[in-house]
């Protein structure tokens, strides 16, 4: 009996040094089991933000488009630039500014979009006053202005980004008080002056036989205006 003991204990050693090194395998393919089991977590997490990322309000998407489109190369005057360059230079010739203010006040002081304040106001539509501290008014920037000028040429010509600096040239034309006041100066929409571009086309090429020194400043802001237009129709026109 005590041999048997005795052997059978001996027979039993081996299985105890056996055991770690089992122990130590099953650990091993426990982790590579645990990694593999998070996969299909991982990939579902994925899927998530994937079709989350799909149902992202478009103003994200928007401003990455305009961003990238702005950077895309142009052949200028024998130079390349980016297009945001020319959004910005043609903007600025036309206005005068980078921007295009797409909110402001009716006459009667109440907030909107402009466009639908001139839909319901012929005249008194201005832009933000300097005291106006709260307001946020939304605005393109140059580079969304040209994407709408090539794109939706349609709501383009209803921006008001066409500057008219002296109050005898909106008299002739019948636009005085009809445009977006921004502190004294006019500006109007391609639709509001579309009717007179005959008109500015003939005025500004009689203009053009005068000196630029002999030209007072209601034949200097035609000559500004016409081409502002004509750049604005070159941009539109591609």
């Amino acid at each position: 009996m005590s041999q048997k003991k005795k052997k059978s204990g001996k027979t039993k050693k081996p299985n105890k040094s056996v055991a770690p090194s089992l122990n130590e395998d099953t650990m091993d393919e426990g982790k590579s089991n645990g990694i593999w089991h998070h996969w299909p977590w991982a990939l579902l997490l994925l899927a998530v933000l994937y079709i989350v990322g799909g149902l992202m309000p478009p103003k994200a998407k928007t401003d990455l488009d305009y961003v990238a489109f702005g950077k895309l190369p142009i052949l200028k005057g024998g130079r390349t630039k980016p297009l945001d360059s020319l959004a910005r230079n043609s903007l600025r010739k036309i206005s005068e500014r980078e921007v295009v203010p797409l909110e402001g006040n009716a006459p009667d002081g109440s907030w909107g979009d402009l466009d639908k304040l001139k839909d319901t106001n012929d005249e008194g539509v201005y832009y933000r006053r300097w005291y106006q501290f709260n307001k946020r008014p939304k605005k393109l920037k140059a580079t969304q202005w040209l994407m709408e000028v090539l794109f939706d040429p349609d709501k383009a010509d209803k921006r008001f980004i066409f500057r008219v600096d002296h109050p005898d040239l909106a008299g002739e034309f019948n636009l005085h008080q009809k445009g977006v006041d921004l502190s004294g100066i006019q500006f109007f929409s391609f639709n509001q002056l579309r009717e007179h571009l005959s008109k500015l086309e003939s005025r500004s090429k009689a203009i053009a036989q005068i000196k630029q020194e002999q030209r007072d400043p209601h034949e200097k802001a035609t000559i500004k205006l016409a081409g502002a237009l004509h750049g604005y129709l070159q941009l539109r026109t591609g």
